[in-house]
């Protein structure tokens, strides 16, 4: 019996081993199935994620996570694909940090990690990061450079300047490395002198590092908001990046700041003037005024800036509003005394060029500019012997201007020919055109008049042509031509010339002389009608009504 019995358990052993052996075979089938799975799973992944499809590349690498969790290359591929959303970073973060921890001697690793503390903004992290490569992993020395960065970002200078030398010690001194040690040196010397902050972001923008740059401007502007200094360079950066919107945004909150010199701001403004007939530079230009103001409030050179990009836009009422403003501030400035009486001029606001112009007298008394604005506004208001008084003490005041001054005999030739004194009217107007023979205004004017006291008609003639040659279309010197030809008795000649002068003019004098010479030639029904044309344009001369009642030609 024992040694059925004995037989009996070798039996079941034998069996229990099969069965044992059998199990153990399709396990091993199954393991080495479940691994080609999760390769393929890995491997597609990686694909997926290479040609940007992040959803599914996560979905992959996240089952190969479980399966493997000591897959090194799955927590750094999951790193990736995490951080390219700011919101899920630190998941990429930590990730990364996986990755690190199962392959301690990787540096694009170590790299991938110390980027992430960067894009996160914690430099320390990110420095302790790169620190902890450099010691770990030999022949990575040049990437000190980017210790220096993090270091400098979270304000740790001294350190910034071993890292630099470390740097230099292992790739060699370079004009860009000691530059930024020296600015390094004086922040650590300086540290409240935000100015050497700004002067090294200054320096990485120079050489293309702009994200550094940002970054340090940044932080500058964390700890003093108005620092116009960092504004200025994040204005250059945004904008050779093409971001205009936000390139103007800090130069305007720059505009903002006190303590930048006007003086500068003002010759921004004026650049920003050469181009304000595009409508965005314009409404930025003005923002920028505004900004200006704003910090400046009382000051005379912000509202006469303001006041001169106006007129730069050909808004000369506006212009004026500003101009006057600045005057409150500040009456010792003449440029703004003159930019004031040139738009009321430009504007015909004669009794203001009159105002404005004496007021100026008062503290300018030897400008001969504001006697010639002041008399030919009086000259305007017909009164003649108060012009006359304020363009002679303008002429004796203009003796090393001569383009003013021949400008002043202009005006006093028309001014005593008013009065009836002709020799001091002709005397004026041949100084004037002594000066400028092309004085379109004296040739036409003088040359009239002669012609109404017939006088000297080959010269009015003459005098008159030059005026036809220079503007063959301009109805008042068609008209002052063809009445010189009238008073040389040329009639025939004359009707060419008035007739041209009338077909655009609604001037009754035009009419009336072109009554005149149809007369003098028998046409006189037409001479009628034109006689009466100028009496509904406003011409209403006694002459004029007594030639329409008589239906006769009176001189």
């Amino acid at each position: 019996m024992k040694k059925i019995k004995s037989i009996y358990a070798l039996t079941l052993i034998f069996l229990a081993f099969c069965v044992n052996n059998t199990f153990s075979q399709k396990k091993a089938k199954i393991d080495i199935a479940v691994e080609t799975l999760s390769e393929y799973a890995f491997i597609e992944g990686m694909k997926e994620f290479s040609l940007g499809n992040y959803g599914k590349a996560l979905s992959l690498m996240e089952n190969h996570a479980k399966t493997y969790p000591n897959h090194s290359g799955t927590y750094h591929i999951l790193s990736k694909i995490y951080s390219l959303d700011p919101s899920t970073i630190k998941v990429g973060i930590k990730n990364a940090e996986k990755a690190l921890e199962l392959s301690p001697n990787n540096l694009h690793y170590y790299l991938l990690l110390s980027e992430l503390f960067e894009r996160d903004k914690n430099y320390d992290q990110a420095a302790k990061t790169m620190q902890k490569m450099l010691k770990n992993i030999p022949n990575t020395d040049q990437y000190a450079l980017d210790l220096a960065s993090y270091y400098m970002m979270s304000e740790k200078y001294e350190d910034a300047i071993k890292a630099f030398i470390k740097a230099e010690n292992a790739i060699g001194i370079s004009p860009e490395i000691t530059k930024q040690k020296q600015q390094l040196y004086l922040i650590d010397a300086f540290p409240q002198e935000d100015k050497y902050i700004v002067e090294l972001a200054q320096l990485y923008f120079n050489n293309n590092k702009n994200k550094e740059a940002i970054e340090l401007l940044e932080g500058v502007l964390k700890k003093k908001e108005n620092s116009y200094y960092a504004r200025l360079v994040l204005h250059d950066i945004f904008n050779q990046g093409g971001q205009k919107e936000k390139a103007r945004e800090q130069l305007n909150k720059a505009f903002e700041a006190q303590d930048w010199e006007i003086e500068e701001k003002i010759s921004i403004l004026i650049n920003y003037g050469r181009s304000m007939q595009e409508e965005d530079v314009k409404k930025f230009a003005f923002s920028l005024t505004d900004a200006l103001i704003k910090a400046h409030p009382e000051s005379s050179k912000s509202y006469l800036v303001t006041g001169d990009l106006h007129q730069m836009a050909d808004d000369k009422a506006k212009a004026l509003s500003y101009y006057k403003k600045a005057l409150k501030f500040d009456e010792s400035q003449f440029v703004v005394w003159q930019q004031i009486i040139a738009n009321f001029a430009d504007l015909n606001q004669t009794d203001s060029m009159i105002y404005y112009s004496d007021k100026a007298i008062e503290t300018f008394p030897n400008q001969a500019t504001l006697y010639f604005y002041s008399g030919t506004g009086q000259l305007m208001k017909k009164r003649y012997k108060e012009a006359i008084v304020k363009l002679e003490k303008g002429r004796k005041l203009s003796t090393t201007n001569l383009d003013l001054q021949a400008q002043i005999d202009a005006q006093l030739g028309d001014s005593y020919n008013a009065i009836s004194e002709h020799k001091k009217s002709d005397a004026s107007y041949e100084a004037a055109l002594k000066q400028n023979p092309e004085n379109i205004h004296v040739l036409n004017n003088y040359s009239y008049f002669l012609s109404l006291r017939n006088e000297n008609l080959d010269k009015a003639k003459n005098m008159s042509y030059k005026t036809i040659l220079a503007f063959p279309n301009e109805s008042t010197y068609l008209d002052t031509y063809a009445w010189i030809l009238y008073v040389k008795k040329e009639y025939k000649e004359a009707l060419k010339f008035i007739e041209k002068a009338a077909e655009n003019s609604k001037d009754g004098t035009i009419f009336e002389h072109y009554g005149d010479v149809l007369f003098q030639l028998g046409k006189k029904d037409e001479a009628l009608i034109q006689w009466k044309k100028a009496k509904d344009l406003g011409e209403l001369s006694d002459k004029l009504l007594k030639k329409i009642a008589d239906k006769n030609l009176y001189e």
